[in-house]
């Protein structure tokens, strides 16, 4: 298979031979298509967070909202009430 590169990446690459960053053409090549496979295999499969970790991330989220003093809603606000208002209970 061959790959039709444009001229920048082309000239890109074989600076990077040159170099001695990759030892032909083909490995950078190679070594493109492992980053981008470990990168889509990343993004394809989060890990899902700990509870220390979930509670840390909420505890950083609340640090950066009192850091702008950012306003707080009133607990009537996140009340089933404050939230669904006259709305009928079904």
């Amino acid at each position: 298979m061959s790959a039709n590169l444009s001229p920048s990446n082309e000239r890109y690459i074989e600076d990077a031979v040159a170099r001695g960053v990759f030892e032909s053409r083909e490995r950078a090549l190679d070594a493109a298509v492992e980053l981008l496979r470990h990168r889509q295999e990343e993004v394809a499969e989060p890990q899902p967070l700990s509870d220390e970790e979930f509670e840390a991330a909420l505890d950083e989220l609340a640090d950066l909202g009192a850091q702008y003093n950012l306003p707080s809603l009133p607990d009537r606000a996140i009340s089933r009430e404050g939230i669904y208002g006259e709305h009928p209970k079904l």
